[in-house]
């Protein structure tokens, strides 16, 4: 989903695109547009630019969907992973096309979005866009890697969303940006010490992170109590576990079928989605349901499959057996992060649900239902400044230097843009590199060498006038005292920490690093 906001001199005004391409040049009003990406066969073979993406790209060969899981590879950063997700991958929907990669992939599906609701914009605000300053917060998974949320943003840079001077983009993890939501939903409903849990169950994966409202006048603040956690037992991978279920009543008939025909975004599949978010614990087990499938199932049990008007036919029962195991695992997670929130924090829990499914809302029916697009929507809050600053738990000690000069400490809170500067000297010996060199270091903990992980930072002094400096002898040779600062900044809502150095009034190193989860 895209959600935007205007701001003018008197007033600002929250939009969102709801108008979507379909296929046949109409358009489709609805708040989310599927990410499924179709390639011409003259794309593949001659780079021709056309690209079909989202509801035109449904029912189609040569399409990709599921992509944006592939962007991080890094497996065993989740804390669940549904074994089910075979199933799609021997059935080929977890792929990309030859020559292409799942970061190639992504960037022509932003770039399409992007034109799209460029139009939209300027359709509104005239060609305004083209001229002003545009912060773009892109939202990504609780678990995302370092480098998959480089891979992220990158894409969005590549597909033309920081395409002028002036332009940012920013990373933003869904659960933090879900709380956002919470606060700006229930403004007169938290107080100081209340805590709040947050579980975004979307498509690939579900979020979950715990928070605390704290007092600090003249408002109320957001304190991370525990690591944000994700998991990938979303909707895909009930998805998944119905391939498996077709693939062991039907065997080859089922799996060697064609992609357009069983691939997210056929019939057969959007009439599955509809049904799937239909199923409650009230539906008699013996419902039958009818799934449509144009092509023939030969040697199939009349039982799952009606030959006569080629629909497969699954019971509610199935149905159930295909979501409680991917609630299970939600409801495992979610327990699992209340219990460690509640170590630290004893007061109930005031929760915000971002789901669809029936099964999971009446499983966590104490929960309060967030509105549509919160995660998009508690960005966009963010962007613009509004709701309770947030303060985020740092997982790791970070410094500089040698010895190890700490910046930031494991296990406290720290709002975004605290900063810490230290002064440290590098001795300049006449005829040597106008390169100095020191370390960037973040570790589990101090005590530990085996948690220590350590990067370069170069100092460029080739800017530095050092005639003012006084020579000194050191270690019997004759060396100039260069004085400089480092100063970090936690910008813990992007994911990362900032540094800058400086000497005599220039800078002379910058750089950023991801905060490791």
């Amino acid at each position: 989903g895209v959600v935007y906001r205007v701001c003018r001199q008197t007033h600002s005004d929250e939009n969102e695109v709801i108008t979507w391409p379909r296929p046949e040049e109409t358009t489709i009003t609805y708040r989310k547009v599927p990410t499924i990406t179709c390639y011409t066969l003259g794309r593949l073979r001659h780079h021709d630019p056309i690209v079909l993406w989202g509801n035109e790209a449904r029912r189609r060969e040569n399409s990709f969907a599921w992509t944006k899981l592939l962007l991080d590879n890094t497996l065993d950063r989740w804390d669940y992973l549904d074994d089910t997700l075979e199933a799609a991958t021997r059935l080929g929907i977890f792929k990309t096309p030859n020559g292409k990669g799942a970061v190639d992939v992504v960037t022509d599906y932003l770039t399409m979005v992007h034109g799209h609701a460029w139009a939209q914009l300027r359709a509104e605000i005239d060609d305004i866009v083209d001229h002003i300053p545009v912060e773009l917060y892109v939202t990504y998974p609780a678990q995302w890697s370092g480098p998959a949320i480089d891979a992220t943003l990158g894409a969005a840079r590549r597909a033309g969303f920081q395409s002028k001077p002036g332009d940012s983009i920013f990373g933003l993890s869904e659960p933090m940006a879900a709380a956002r939501t919470v606060f700006d939903q229930f403004p007169h409903v938290l107080k100081e010490g209340d805590m709040m849990l947050v579980c975004d169950a979307g498509g690939g994966t579900v979020d979950l992170g715990a928070y605390q409202a704290c007092d600090a006048e003249p408002h109320l603040y957001m304190r991370e109590l525990t690591t944000a956690r994700g998991a990938r037992c979303g909707s895909t991978a009930v998805d998944s576990r119905f391939y498996a279920l077709m693939e062991q009543r039907f065997q080859r008939s089922f799996s060697q079928l064609p992609l357009q025909h069983v691939g997210p975004g056929s019939p057969l599949m959007e009439r599955f989605e509809l049904y799937k978010s239909q199923v409650s614990l009230d539906t008699a087990s013996g419902h039958l349901f009818y799934l449509p499938l144009n092509r023939l199932l030969h040697n199939a049990d009349p039982a799952h499959y009606r030959a006569e008007s080629r629909h497969i036919v699954i019971s509610a029962g199935d149905m159930r057996s295909l979501l409680q195991p991917v609630v299970g695992r939600i409801l495992a997670l979610l327990f699992q992060q209340y219990r460690e929130a509640k170590e630290m924090c004893r007061a109930d829990a005031v929760a915000g649900l971002s789901t669809p499914h029936p099964l999971l809302r009446h499983a966590l029916r104490g929960l309060t239902l967030l509105r549509e697009l919160a995660v998009v929507r508690g960005a966009l809050l963010y962007g613009c400044r509004r709701g309770p600053p947030l303060k985020i738990k740092c997982p790791r000690w970070y410094g500089f230097g040698n010895p190890h000069d700490w910046f930031f400490a494991k296990g406290t809170h720290y709002a975004d843009g605290d900063q810490v500067r230290r002064a440290f000297t590098h001795f300049y010996g006449e005829g040597e590199p106008f390169v100095a060199t020191n370390y960037i270091h973040a570790c589990e903990e101090p005590a530990d060498p085996a948690t220590m992980k350590s990067s370069l930072l170069q100092l460029n002094l080739e800017t530095i006038d050092m005639r003012p400096l006084q020579p000194l002898i050191v270690d019997g040779r004759t060396r100039l005292r260069v004085a400089y600062t480092v100063q970090f900044t936690f910008l813990g809502t992007e994911g990362r920490i900032a540094v800058q150095a400086e000497a005599y009034g220039r800078l002379i190193a910058e750089t950023s690093f991801p905060i490791r989860r």
